[in-house]
């Protein structure tokens, strides 16, 4: 009664509105369609235990009468209005009610759960299942009905088929009814999983979490839509391979939790979809990373953060940890300067994690954010799907959020600890422990010089209680020689001198006759900076004042790296005269306009301020590229800043705003040129 009550209502109306449809109502003849293909379904499939399950027993009762009579018993007129219609009303009401049963169900998935018996394993095996047998059903049916059906196949589908068809979500789709948007998901997609994800959806461990993570972003691709593998694989700009992606994806699908993997890359393509990421991964896979960290600046870093540089190791560490972290992509896809080698390499980038302190990671995050502002880019550095995408669900791996950090930051800094060590302690995995140190990095401990020594990181402890001011003061106010600064705080004159040569400065007793000590004499890098480079003395007599020989203190210079005017007295009367000029030119051209050939580095700059390239400037200059470059590169470098945006990929050098300063400035300051450099 209530099947007929339904279906009279749908008929009346002209539209069903009844369970599943309650979300989306269907016109009265496609929901008809809808009833009938699964009428027919019950009537040529179903046995007799299986309707007990979904019919009242005053309806299955004479159905069963009906079913041992012949062929000839049976009510069966010779002219029906239906000749496609069942023998007899039993039967009729017999599938109709069955099918009304499973329509009327809230949801599309409870419904599809309600017609799984219908797909049972003696009609056909997992292997034949396939969403194209689902249109032998009939036809004219609606995309509500469709949705219900690969609901009800979709635990026996393939998991690409699963994925593609998205038998998770509350509306599976057929892939023809999925929208172009979808193809467009690569640009909010890394080439390299986000790695609070990975963690917990990966039930690997060490090396495949490793190679799962691009996998995962391909698979991410393929919801909901028909791309390839290799299409994928393309436009990720990653080497997975097929083959790679399809055995991992098997692997997942093989865990218990698939259900809930399912489940949440299902959501995230479908948030991705409705929301973009903030970043755009196809932009940043594009950008040229070679020049980033460049060792100069290292170097500065180390000083500020007290940590060794680490011959030249530890700052291809920091570049590749800049370069995944803002690509999306893995650190074996890093330019060649990076010199990435091996799996010994990559541990040691794994453990360089452990070493990252707040001053250390707020460097770096400096050091990104000027390098997308270089490139024009105003994104987030970095970002993670968000976490209520997640709720509900269980995974095989541990969320990083549960590990107390506290705990982990004393493990990490006792005496000898490694990663591994630490993650076994907590009962995680290496992979783990580094996104959490990269996440929330370790305060350094104390450091006393007992400590120091215990751990081999003398230097270290020198560099966090010797700042350069305190061995200045030292030297200078105190008068202490390096070897009495060692003795008081227990290292090494050697230790003292390397210490004073990375600060940039020396001391030098000049040898003069006559009684008492002589007094010394403390010379840093910026005192002779000034004394040469801004006053324009010579080194002669510099070295004449401090009683030093001129050889001596050209090789202090180079030593400091200071730069070395050519001798000749044409060149440092133009220098002086330049350095005249500037003091009356704005404050931006005094600090370009030093020493010889400032005015034809301004003069070349305004020259090619409208050229596609350097070498478009260099060719219409008549000059040679390399001494155009070097001339710019000054520039840059005494305004501490970019004039030009580089071209790359098609796109034509431009100026920055620090440029078209600089131009402004040069304009303003030509009535003021007198003698040219």
């Amino acid at each position: 009664m209530t099947t007929q009550r339904l279906l009279l209502q749908a008929i009346d109306t002209g539209t069903a509105g009844f369970g599943l449809y309650a979300d989306d109502p269907q016109p009265a003849m496609t929901a008809l369609s809808d009833v009938r293909a699964l009428a027919g379904r019950v009537l040529a499939l179903a046995t007799t235990q299986e309707l007990a399950e979904c019919l009242p027993a005053d309806l299955l009762e004479p159905y069963n009468e009906l079913l041992s009579m012949s062929v000839s018993d049976v009510a069966n007129p010779s002219a029906r209005l239906g000749f496609t219609s069942p023998p007899s009303a039993i039967a009729t009401a017999v599938g109709l009610t069955a099918a009304v049963n499973i329509l009327n169900q809230r949801s599309v998935r409870e419904a599809g759960q309600a017609m799984r018996w219908l797909i049972s394993a003696r009609q056909q095996t997992a292997a034949r299942v396939n969403p194209s047998m689902l249109a032998q059903w009939g036809i004219g049916t609606s995309a509500v009905f469709r949705s219900a059906q690969l609901a009800a196949v979709g635990p026996m589908l393939r998991p690409s088929e699963q994925l593609r068809h998205r038998v998770t979500s509350s509306r599976p789709d057929t892939l023809e009814a999925v929208s172009a948007r979808t193809l467009d998901r690569s640009r909010s997609v890394p080439s390299v999983f986000w790695p609070a994800w990975s963690l917990r959806i990966s039930p690997t461990q060490g090396s495949l979490t490793r190679l799962l993570r691009p996998a995962l972003s391909c698979v991410l691709l393929i919801i909901g839509n028909r791309l390839e593998y290799a299409d994928v694989s393309r436009r990720l700009s990653t080497v997975v391979k097929a083959s790679r992606t399809s055995w991992f994806l098997q692997k997942l699908a093989a865990d218990p939790a698939w259900p809930d993997i399912l489940a949440a890359l299902t959501r995230l393509a479908d948030y991705l979809d409705e929301c973009p990421a903030p970043i755009d991964y196809s932009r940043r896979r594009r950008l040229d990373y070679t020049g980033i960290l460049p060792d100069a600046y290292w170097t500065e870093i180390c000083r500020r953060t007290a940590l060794l540089p680490g011959k030249g190791v530890r700052v291809r560490f920091a570049r590749c940890l800049l370069y995944e972290r803002l690509s999306g992509l893995p650190a074996e896809h890093a330019p060649s300067t990076f010199n990435i080698t091996g799996p010994v390499f990559r541990a040691g980038l794994t453990d360089f994690a452990t070493q990252l302190t707040p001053e250390l990671v707020i460097e770096l995050d400096r050091v990104a954010d000027q390098f997308l502002q270089v490139n024009s880019i105003h994104e987030p550095l970095s970002w993670q799907p968000p976490n209520h995408l997640l709720e509900g669900l269980n995974f095989p791996g541990r969320d990083p959020e549960t590990i107390d950090v506290n705990l982990l930051h004393g493990l990490i800094r006792e005496p000898g600890m490694t990663l591994p060590r630490a993650a076994e302690s907590l009962g995680t995995t290496s992979d783990t422990i580094r996104y959490l140190m990269e996440c929330h990095p370790a305060i350094p401990v104390p450091m006393t010089i007992q400590r120091a020594r215990a751990v081999g990181d003398v230097k270290r402890w020198a560099r966090i209680n010797l700042t350069a001011n305190e061995v200045s003061r030292l030297l200078e106010e105190e008068g202490l020689s390096l070897q009495q600064i060692g003795a008081r705080h227990g290292i090494g004159r050697r230790a003292i001198e390397a210490l004073a040569r990375e600060y940039s400065v020396i001391t030098h007793r000049p040898r003069r006759p006559g009684p008492g000590p002589t007094p010394r004499v403390v010379i840093s890098r910026d005192w002779l900076y000034d004394q040469h480079v801004n006053s324009q003395r010579t080194l002669t007599e510099i070295a004449r004042e401090t009683g030093m020989s001129q050889p001596n203190m050209v090789r202090w210079a180079a030593r400091l790296n200071i730069p070395v005017r050519p001798g000749g007295g044409r060149s440092h009367t133009a220098a002086l005269n330049i350095a005249k000029q500037a003091a009356t030119c704005p404050s931006m051209l005094q600090k370009v306009l030093t020493g010889a050939g400032a005015w034809e580095r301004l003069d070349r700059f305004v020259a090619i301020a409208d050229q596609p390239s350097m070498t478009a400037g260099a060719a219409a200059l008549g000059i040679n590229r390399n001494a155009l470059v070097l001339q710019i590169n000054r520039i840059e470098r005494e305004l501490d800043g970019p004039v030009f945006f580089r071209g790359n990929h098609g796109r034509p050098m431009r100026l920055t705003d620090l440029g078209h300063q600089l131009l402004v400035a040069i304009a303003q300051a030509q009535p003021l040129r007198g003698l040219q450099s």
